[in-house]
């Protein structure tokens, strides 16, 4: 769902009007080859991760998933 979503949102600006800004947490990394071909990568995050969520913690409290 989440990834479908921001496939069609415009910024993460939108992520936050949905779920709001305490609620989204994004990490990730940004690879590309510099002026000499050398590879360089940059790691970003932003937002706290607060745990598995509400889905997941529904889940796990009924038996229908287990802790990883």
């Amino acid at each position: 769902f989440v990834q479908r979503l921001s496939e069609k949102t415009n910024s993460k600006i939108d992520l936050y009007s949905f779920f709001g800004l305490s609620n989204v947490f994004l990490h990730g990394s940004f690879k590309a080859l510099d002026e000499n071909d050398r590879e360089f990568v940059s790691y970003f995050r932003e937002g706290q991760f607060k745990g598995l969520g509400l889905v997941d913690g529904h889940l796990i409290e009924n038996g229908l998933k287990s802790v990883e």
